[in-house]
């Protein structure tokens, strides 16, 4: 079974780098998985959407920030990174989230705002800017929690743990303390990191706890160019999970592309498509019959 799985897999795979176009899969087939299997894949997707704009609200800030101050000052003034909090935290759809991210300085010991902006979707509707330290606004305990939570997950790595340099950050709010997510960046244009992503969880009290990661390695895809054809979907496998995981809902959302999931553990290949996942027969996307 397992031989006939891996060839089937490689021919796929192949198809799928020749055609660079396969046809439409279904999305949204979980009739055949377990009740707690639906609803482990709710879980995932609502995480990867909240991760996805919590990562696109400090994006959108940064770029705002960097059309009011230059870098160079923005240095002298001695940022020490950012928080990112939901002002509407009960709403469940998180595309319509308005979310403040808080770019940071450390004056006298105390984090203090320096800029402050308040964002929905791609929009930012209101910001402050505030360069003497005096008038800096406080952090509140749940900010402050939440920024310690993510520089003790950071501490807790290092270089050797990079795929492509310094960790991009999402901390994320549980019952018990923070998930913060520590995500592989893309420095090349087109490159899609589908490897080199991790969870740390923190403690209330500010202790490291579960390091999770994602992959066993630093997979990546690249887009081609339009010369080189439209690509509309990338494939992996996933050998620690029977189940595709947050960090593919997130990254089909930042590029817009479908990822084919192949679960190597239950030969079950998957269809994540931003916000949706169901289960593709690979024989039915080799014979085109989707």
């Amino acid at each position: 079974m397992i031989n006939n799985f891996i060839a089937r897999w490689v021919t796929l795979f192949l198809v799928m780098i020749l055609v660079c176009a396969p046809a439409q899969a279904q999305t949204d087939d979980t009739s055949a998985l377990s009740p707690e299997d639906r609803v482990a894949l709710e879980q995932v997707i609502k995480r990867g959407e909240e991760i996805y704009y919590r990562d696109a609200a400090a994006w959108v800030v940064t770029d705002a920030l960097l059309e009011k101050v230059p870098v160079a000052k923005l240095q002298a003034l001695g940022i020490i990174g950012w928080v990112t909090m939901p002002l509407a935290p009960d709403q469940s759809d998180s595309a319509l989230v308005l979310y403040q991210v808080s770019f940071l300085t450390e004056n006298d010991g105390e984090f203090r705002k320096l800029y402050v902006a308040n964002v929905l979707g791609w929009d930012v509707v209101d910001e402050n800017l505030f360069i003497d330290p005096e008038t800096r606004p406080r952090l509140s305990a749940e900010e402050i929690q939440a920024f310690r939570a993510k520089k003790s997950a950071s501490a807790s790595m290092t270089a050797e743990h990079w795929c492509s340099g310094p960790f991009n950050t999402v901390v994320i709010p549980t019952e018990t303390g923070h998930d913060v997510y520590l995500l592989s960046p893309e420095t090349e244009t087109g490159q899609v990191q589908i490897g080199g992503h991790y969870k740390v969880v923190v403690s209330e009290n500010g202790s490291v706890g579960e390091m999770t990661p994602f992959t066993n390695s630093c997979l990546s895809s690249m887009i081609p160019s339009p010369e080189e054809g439209e690509l509309e979907a990338i494939i992996v496998s996933h050998l620690l999970g029977p189940l595709p995981n947050e960090t593919h809902v997130f990254k089909s959302l930042s590029h817009r592309l479908p990822i084919y999931v192949l679960t190597m553990s239950n030969d079950q290949l998957w269809n994540v498509e931003g916000s949706r996942i169901g289960t593709i027969d690979p024989d039915e996307v080799l014979s085109g019959e989707q």
